[in-house]
Parts: C-alpha cells; structure tokens; sequence
C-alpha cells in the first residue's frame, strides 16, 4: 500500500504478531500499544514481544490513561517506547524519561469554543500540521472554527465521524473535507434487537460493529453513500 506523502500513520491497539505484520505490509509510521484498560490492552513484556517484530525505524508509542507512575516507569523500562502518550493533566504530574517524546491527549469534552482554542493552538504549535480529526459535530465545528483563525483553511484538511445534517453542509461547503459515518438503519435495528433480547432472556450481544463509509463531497450524492447520511426527523 503506498503512503500519502506527508502524512503520519499510526496503527493503535496492537496485540498481535500478525498485526504488527500487517502495520509493516502498510508501511505505517508509528504502532501504539494500549496500557489502559480495554479489549486491546496489553502487559509491557507483550508490548515488547511485539515490538521487536517492528521493521526498522517503524516508532513504538505506548498509550495510558492515568498511569501511576510506578507503572509508567514500567512500560519505559521494559517496551523503551518512543513516545509515551496519555492525557494532558497526567503530563503535568508524571516523570518521563527525558529520550522519550510525548504525545499528550486533549478533551473538548463537547465544546466548540475548546476545540477551536485547542486546534488554534496546535497549528501555531506545528506549522505543519496537515489534518485534524473531530470526533463529533461540535468537535467539528469548533476544529473548523480554530482552523480558519489560525489561516489554514484549506490547507488543514478537517474530517470529522459521524454525518448529521450540520456535518454535511460543512462538507457540502468544504469547511470538511471528509465525514465517516455508521450505518443508521443498521445502528438502531441491532439495538432494538438486543433489547428484546435482554427483556426475553435470550443472549445478548455485548459489542456489535457497524459498517463505516468514507464521505466527501465527490461521492456524498451516490446511492450506495447517501443512505449513510443522518436525518433530522423522520416522515411517512
């Protein structure tokens, strides 16, 4: 798979020896290994069972959530990782080695006027920022907001996930460029299938992934994309 120029890839997650083969295959930047707790968590002996798999030069990141520090100096003992990412606020309390570069995680935690602040400065912290991605329709705004303050429309690509009405008359306006959504229909049927289950006794599904379609403003009108698109109320 070849790379876009400029872009950084990372891979996050990885448990495997057959994901690392893959993140290799793809020739990504970057592989993350999950220290917090999740499906995908990992001890910092796996993670660097893993990582000595990794192609030359391919970075190692491990990703916390409130470490203690007794566990952070664990994971950069025993994975010797290159960038040591979790949130903001931990970053102020914790000692990491001084080799190894942070990644710290910010929360706009649904305020437009925090993002816009967040990616403002972000941009004038890394000029050469090519991309943000806005988890939400609030997050997007705000995104898009602190992208043309800091003079970078259009060269700041902004994608965004989920596709409701606002998100796409921003894309439809170009203010983002891309819009990944979950399949609507599907979304509610399975829930509404899992409830009866769980009022009847029957087993229920405790994750189930839903089909995700890539929306820009070159494909947003086709059929087999449109149906994607979230509405605002529903008609008979």
């Amino acid at each position: 798979m070849a790379k876009l120029a400029g872009m950084f890839i990372k891979i996050c997650g990885i448990t495997s020896a057959d994901a690392v083969s893959a993140a290799a295959t793809a020739q990504v930047d970057a592989i993350g290994f999950v220290f917090a707790p999740s499906p995908r968590q990992v001890t910092p002996g796996q993670a660097a069972q893993l990582a000595a798999l990794a192609p030359p030069g391919m970075l190692r990141i491990a990703v916390a959530q409130h470490p203690l520090q007794m566990k952070v100096d664990e994971i950069c003992r025993v994975l010797k990782p290159d960038y040591f990412q979790t949130d903001v606020e931990d970053l102020r309390e914790l000692r990491i080695p001084a080799h190894i570069k942070v990644l710290p995680v910010q929360y706009d935690n649904d305020s437009a006027a925090t993002a816009a602040t967040q990616v403002e400065g972000d941009i004038t912290a890394h000029p050469d920022l090519s991309g943000v991605f806005a988890t939400n329709v609030l997050s997007a705004q705000g995104a898009a907001t602190g992208v043309d303050h800091a003079g970078k429309s259009g060269a700041v690509k902004l994608a965004t996930f989920d596709a409701d009405p606002q998100q796409i008359q921003a894309l439809k306006s170009n203010t983002i460029q891309l819009a990944i959504a979950q399949d609507p229909f599907l979304e509610g049927e399975d829930g509404v299938i899992q409830a009866v289950n769980a009022l009847t006794g029957k087993t229920v599904t405790a994750n189930i992934g839903t089909p995700l379609v890539a929306i820009t403003q070159q494909n947003m009108t086709q059929p087999s994309v449109s149906k994607y698109v979230y509405v605002s109320s529903c008609s008979s």
